[in-house]
């Protein structure tokens, strides 16, 4: 088992290891007799060491690959440390107040293979890398990430923290797209090229659904995308069902809930397009990339250039490949010469955004992106450029000349004095308009010296 790899030395007592169920889940003959006299000593019901090993296999399915390797990775690098600072522990033993201790030091310890400081991500993975060795390899009962215990070793984890931002780290901020922008995305989803009706797939895929940038796109297959009416008649494209493991992602194979029995629950979220644009989009992408390329189940093939002989928009045998797709709003980006170089991330983001304007609550918008805890949808409630503006605007002041040019009989707006950089910008400008019956308005811009002239006549 995974103690085996992670056991360095005779003076690291971790775990008995003749205890433990082998990776490929065979027990030999002392295996079998330990767990006798294991269930005799502790007076426990005979069950079945086949029900036992059955039981441990289960839970391994339903654990998230990449869970388990970083939990292997950083409780060895844990394990390693105490080796090296020649510390005798036992892990399965060793009391709260000195692991807090040994914590402490390994997190003040803590560099990349260049010498530099953790980012605070990556340091609270490599916390609960070691946190879910504690707790399931070595059944302690304790939680290093927020007991009072190690409150000095997570305080020294912070402190790390501070130590990467203070040496040039930036953390990544996701934002929503700006409103601008997603009009120059919309309009140039027409449609004409395989590419471009690619481009309004993906986006549509990550922005309906809520999907994460990179893990979703790649896993889904053709067969996996189904079009069906509600009950109102209303038409809807759903993600269904998948049997495979391999074309679900992981995130979603563990947010399962089980009360939700429809087969479009079963990965814990909506999974519906209603938007009727989108939906015609998929489904039009669909006829052509069967048609283009058929006997194979990637929903992402490379498209060619359309010659005027030939309808094909996609080639035979070639399909994007993961740095495409990981990619994909940041090279859209640049294509579009957007306001700033957004990533798949944001796409999600904006979705959550939206719906927060719309009135969703957090555990509606959790439905739709498939996130476990509510508490995690309040860090995507960042103001755009937009919200900027107009949160900055409620605190402006009006003049008293404003407020003499809104009296009763004006027809002149205060819009009138935020004049447009390119009228600004002209050299002289006059303009007359009405702005009570009986007087005359004469507006003079010098756009040498920025200054305007309003002069009633």
């Amino acid at each position: 088992s995974q103690i085996n790899e992670i056991n360095h030395g005779p003076e690291l007592h971790i775990l008995n290891e003749s205890l433990r169920i082998e990776d490929d889940f065979d027990m030999n003959a002392t295996e079998i007799e330990l767990f006798d006299n294991f269930f005799k000593d502790n007076n426990m019901p005979d069950i079945s060491k086949h029900v036992l090993i059955e039981m441990d296999k289960t839970e391994e399915s339903m654990r998230s690959k990449s869970s388990v390797a970083q939990e292997k990775i950083h409780s060895s690098r844990f394990v390693t440390f105490l080796k090296d600072k020649n510390i005798n522990c036992d892990l399965q033993t060793v009391n709260e107040e000195s692991l807090n201790l040994y914590l402490r030091w390994f997190y003040h310890e803590l560099r990349t293979s260049v010498g530099g400081f953790y980012s605070p991500s990556s340091l609270k993975c490599i916390r609960a890398g070691i946190h879910r060795f504690l707790t399931r390899t070595c059944e302690r009962k304790f939680n290093i990430i927020c007991g009072e215990s190690f409150a000095s070793a997570n305080r020294m984890l912070t402190t790390m923290s501070g130590q990467w931002l203070s040496h040039g780290g930036t953390s990544k901020q996701f934002i929503a797209i700006e409103e601008n922008d997603l009009n120059k995305i919309f309009a140039s989803f027409d449609r004409s090229s395989g590419e471009s009706l690619q481009n309004e797939v993906l986006f549509s895929i990550l922005y309906f659904l809520g999907a994460r940038g990179r893990e979703e796109l790649r896993r889904i297959k053709r067969s996996d995308i189904g079009f069906e009416f509600d009950s109102n008649g209303r038409k809807y494209m759903h993600l269904n069902s998948v049997k495979n493991e391999e074309s679900v992602p992981n995130n979603l194979r563990k947010n399962v809930k089980p009360s939700l029995k429809s087969k479009e629950y079963t990965s814990g979220r909506l999974n519906r397009i209603y938007d009727k644009r989108a939906v015609e989009s998929i489904e039009l992408y669909l006829i052509h990339i069967n048609r283009d390329q058929p006997n194979t189940e990637n929903l992402f093939p490379r498209p060619v250039k359309q010659k005027k002989d030939s309808p094909r928009m996609f080639s035979e045998k070639q399909v994007r490949g993961e740095v495409f797709l990981s990619s994909f709003m940041r090279n859209f980006s640049l294509k579009l010469k957007l306001s700033q170089l957004y990533t798949n991330h944001c796409i999600r983001c904006t979705a959550i955004t939206n719906a927060k304007e719309k009135g969703l609550t957090n555990s509606d918008i959790c439905l739709i992106t498939g996130h476990k805890d509510e508490r995690t949808i309040n860090r995507y409630d960042r103001p755009n450029d937009s919200r900027k503006q107009s949160l900055c605007s409620a605190l402006s002041i009006q003049s008293t000349s404003d407020m003499q040019l809104c009296e009763k009989g004006s027809n002149v707006s205060i819009l009138e004095r935020s004049m447009t950089a390119s009228e600004v910008g002209l050299q002289e400008r006059s303009l007359t308009v009405s702005a009570v019956p009986e007087k005359k308005m004469r507006i003079e811009a010098d756009g040498n010296r920025n200054i305007v002239t309003i002069t009633f006549e």
